[in-house]
């Protein structure tokens, strides 16, 4: 669509810095079975990716329209790079958190 890179750049900074530092601070608690750290909630996670389903979709439906939904689409790929990066971005750090724990 030769859209600009940059929106996409810093959707996917700050969602890799807010999904960092809520990484950082969610509590892990130590499951009595298998012994091992997990994250105490995981509701933010599913509304954020419940969002980038929702943004994957309208991406889809704007494709289904053509050439006037271009914006829509745009938008939708924003809002998916920046849910992308939010969860990946705690992914990252509670990974390395966990890591830490066991070894």
């Amino acid at each position: 669509m030769k859209q600009p890179v940059w929106p996409f750049s810093v959707a996917l900074a700050l969602g890799l810095a807010i999904g960092g530092a809520r990484g950082l601070t969610l509590k892990l608690r130590v499951d009595r079975s298998s012994k091992v750290p997990r994250p105490a909630g995981s509701r933010n996670s599913i509304w954020i990716a419940a969002l980038l389903l929702a943004a994957a979709a309208a991406d889809i439906a704007g494709a289904a329209i053509g050439p006037d939904a271009k914006s829509l689409r745009f938008y939708s790929a924003v809002c998916a790079t920046g849910c992308a990066g939010l969860l990946f971005g705690r992914a990252i750090v509670l990974a390395m958190r966990v890591w830490r724990l066991i070894g």
